[in-house]
């Protein structure tokens, strides 16, 4: 059944259908949809938006007026920045509840046509339309090879963003364009493109280096904690990268971070107590440059995996000039973790 909801001014079909397969997930009581699973979904629908929000709702009868409270009050936890793009769904269980789902994102840019299929070193371009005033626009690369992610020059004119760039080795490419609107760089749109190869949702989900030392069932947040910092010395050391010291003081900033997300539902570097570069002032850190990993998922492997194959998150992983991290884990039920991992250089 179609659902409308106020203060959604732009619904988009990629959208539509995510929140569908969510609503029927919850339906049939699989639980809430893993944001990566919902990202994975949208990529492979060809939306390029990043940071999706999922809001649901169920119960034997709603009423519409209790409907458009919830509504309204979650929606006004979230960013303002960009344009508003939504979709919804209504569903019936089997058992006679009803299930709402809607999917947000709050889109800082639009992406023209990219083609899904390439040839090894053929030239590319991407064409992207800011909907924000841009400080600055950078293009990453990310390619089947486990490294870390290069960059392409970004060049802006009065029709908007442009980067011409090749391929040049076969495998899956996930592209990332990163765009500063006031805070810093953060990721704003996202594409696959699969060279030499037809489009493999294989390729897409193949684990993540440390993704296998999961901790046992039932374990603390120290045990959580431990068992992210082993994956990401894993994906470090896979590629020939000194380990990274953990340090106490990042830790605790960490672990307040992931604990301010899961209270107030959002992944997000700023959830009311200021970006890392703020949190680590007030800190009293004197530290050269700071990086910041959050995610949220059904279980620490997932994180770890959606971070590993977004192109920012990999390049702070696997950034060489970091030698010290801070592990954050909050666990709101059991299959809904929150993680937040703070990079440094020290010294400033």
């Amino acid at each position: 059944m179609p659902l409308r909801l106020p203060e959604c001014p732009a619904y988009e079909r990629p959208l539509v259908r995510v929140a569908q397969a969510a609503a029927e997930a919850l339906a049939r009581r699989d639980g809430a949809a893993d944001l990566s699973d919902i990202t994975v979904l949208l990529r492979s629908l060809g939306s390029p938006h990043v940071w999706p929000r999922l809001w649901s709702m169920q119960g034997q009868s709603l009423a519409e007026a209790d409907v458009q409270a919830a509504w309204r009050a979650w929606l006004g936890q979230g960013p303002a920045q960009g344009q508003r793009r939504c979709g919804s769904a209504r569903v019936r269980s089997s058992d006679g509840r009803e299930v709402l789902a809607a999917v947000v994102v709050d889109a800082l840019a639009d992406l023209g046509p990219l083609p899904l299929e390439a040839r090894t070193g053929q030239w590319l371009r991407l064409d992207a339309r800011p909907l924000v005033a841009v400080r600055e626009a950078r293009l990453l690369l990310l390619g089947p090879d486990g490294q870390s992610p290069r960059s392409a020059a970004v060049h802006p004119n009065a029709s908007g963003l442009h980067a011409a760039f090749s391929l040049d080795s076969a495998g899956l490419w996930r592209l990332q364009l990163l765009l500063d609107v006031g805070a810093g760089p953060r990721p704003a749109l996202e594409a696959w493109i699969f060279v030499d190869m037809p489009p493999d949702l294989e390729a897409v989900l193949r684990a993540a280096p440390g993704e296998g030392q999961v901790p046992p069932p039932g374990a603390g947040r120290d045990e959580l904690r431990a068992a992210l910092s082993h994956m990401i010395e894993t994906a470090r050391r896979a590629q020939g990268i000194q380990p990274l010291r953990r340090d106490w003081a990042l830790d605790d900033l960490a672990q307040r971070h992931a604990e301010a997300m899961s209270s107030s539902g959002q992944t997000a570097h700023d959830v009311g107590g200021g970006l890392p570069t703020d949190r680590v002032a007030r800190a009293g850190l004197r530290l050269r440059r700071v990086g910041e990993n959050v995610a949220r998922a059904r279980s620490l492997a997932r994180a770890h995996r959606a971070l590993w194959d977004s192109p920012a998150h990999r390049g702070n992983m696997l950034d060489p000039g970091f030698s010290a991290v801070g592990i954050g884990v909050a666990r709101a039920e059991p299959d809904d973790v929150w993680v937040c991992e703070l990079f440094a250089e020290p010294g400033g």
